[in-house]
């Protein structure tokens, strides 16, 4: 079985969350994290991607939008 799992890349941080709850408003738009619960990502600051299922010569994870050489 495959296992599911999301990380968001932070377009203004510049980094990942790793390990991100994936939370979608009803129109599809992402949910972040915020204060005060979950904040609509109205200015699309999060670049959201999954893991394939499949693992490199290494054992790494490969995710969307990787680059493999």
């Amino acid at each position: 079985m495959r296992t599911i799992k999301f990380r968001a890349w932070d377009k203004v941080d510049k980094k990942w969350w790793p390990d991100f709850n994936l939370a979608l408003s009803s129109d599809g738009i992402a949910l972040i994290p915020g204060k005060h619960g979950w904040e609509v990502d109205k200015d699309g600051r999060l670049e959201i991607t999954f893991f394939t299922g499949l693992f490199d010569k290494n054992g790494k994870e490969i995710w969307e939008g990787d680059i493999l050489q």
